[in-house]
């Protein structure tokens, strides 16, 4: 019985991790007909963090800023050793 348990409860978390892993920004796949959404500042901060890790992450990958962001922390999203190469629509919003 408790391995059933144990077996259960592991089968949730590793679902659990799958969803939370390749859920990314407010939606899209990155691709030019569906591209990444950014609807709020904690996607741009996702957005930074992929980026600034490395490999050319960003490159022809598309992203399309959703609504108005209001928050007014600065994020830097490339650098001279990982610039961010992708397409950005900023869909008339600021």
């Amino acid at each position: 019985m408790q391995i059933k348990i144990f077996s259960l409860i592991a089968a949730f978390i590793f679902l659990f991790l799958i969803q939370t892993t390749y859920a990314q920004f407010g939606g899209g796949d990155g691709t030019a007909e569906s591209p990444y959404e950014i609807w709020i500042n904690a996607h741009f901060i996702e957005l930074a963090d992929s980026v600034n890790n490395g490999n050319n992450w960003s490159q022809e990958k598309y992203f399309q800023l959703m609504d108005y962001i209001t928050d007014s922390i600065r994020i830097v999203i490339g650098n001279c050793n990982e610039p961010f190469q992708g397409h950005f629509e900023g869909n008339e919003k600021k």
